[in-house]
C-alpha cells in the first residue's frame, strides 16, 4: 500500500472537517442551509448554558424545575401503570364472563334437551293440563318450549296468560280461564 492510498483511507481530522465544509457548501446540504443551522444551534446552546451557569439563582431554579419534571414523570408513569393494570383486569374479567356465559348456555341447552319431551307431552295434553303445572314448570315451559324470555313473574295467573298466548296465538285470553 502506497502512502497516497494510506492518506485516502486514513484521513486526518482537519481533512474531514474541510470535506464536511465543502459538502455543506454544495448540493442538498447547501439548499437546506445545514451549516448555518449548525452554527445557530451551537450558538444558542452555548449562550443559554452560559446564562444558566453564570447565576447561582438560575442554577437553583433549573435544579428545582428538573426535580419537578422528574416527579411529574414519576406520577405519570404510576398512573399509566395503574391504567394498564385496570385494563388487564378488565380484559381478564371479560374473558371470565365469556367463559361463564358459554358454560351457562351449555347448561341451559342440556336442560332444554332433557325437558323438551316432557314439555311436548304437557302441551299435547292441552291447556287444562297446563293449568295444573307449578309455577316453576310453567316458567320452564315458556322459556324452553316457547323461547319466551323475561318471565320473572311469580304470579300464576300471569304465567297462565302468557302460556295461553303462546298456545293460542291471536286468540284473546278468556275472562274465566277454561
Amino acid at each position: 500500500m502506497s502512502m497516497e492510498q494510506q492518506c485516502f483511507l486514513n484521513p486526518k481530522p482537519k481533512e474531514v472537517q474541510i470535506a464536511t465544509a465543502i459538502e455543506a457548501a454544495t448540493g442538498k446540504r447547501a439548499m437546506r442551509k445545514e451549516a448555518k443551522r449548525r452554527i445557530n444551534f451551537w450558538d444558542g446552546n452555548i449562550n443559554s448554558h452560559a446564562r444558566c451557569l453564570n447565576n447561582e439563582k438560575t442554577m437553583q431554579h433549573n435544579r428545582e424545575f428538573m426535580a419537578l419534571s422528574s416527579m411529574v414523570g414519576d406520577i405519570n408513569r404510576e398512573r399509566q401503570s395503574e391504567k394498564d393494570a385496570a385494563k388487564e383486569k378488565k380484559q381478564k374479567d371479560e374473558a371470565t364472563k365469556a367463559a361463564k356465559k358459554i358454560a351457562d348456555d351449555a347448561k341451559l341447552a342440556e336442560k332444554k334437551a332433557e325437558l323438551l319431551p316432557v314439555m311436548e307431552e304437557d302441551v299435547a295434553k292441552g291447556y287444562v293440563h297446563v293449568k295444573t303445572l307449578t309455577n316453576a314448570r310453567l316458567k320452564e315451559l315458556l322459556l324452553f318450549y316457547y323461547n319466551k324470555k323475561g318471565m320473572g313473574s311469580k304470579n300464576k295467573p300471569d304465567l297462565l296468560k302468557a302460556t295461553w298466548e303462546c298456545m293460542h296465538p291471536g286468540q284473546p285470553y278468556p275472562a274465566a280461564a277454561p
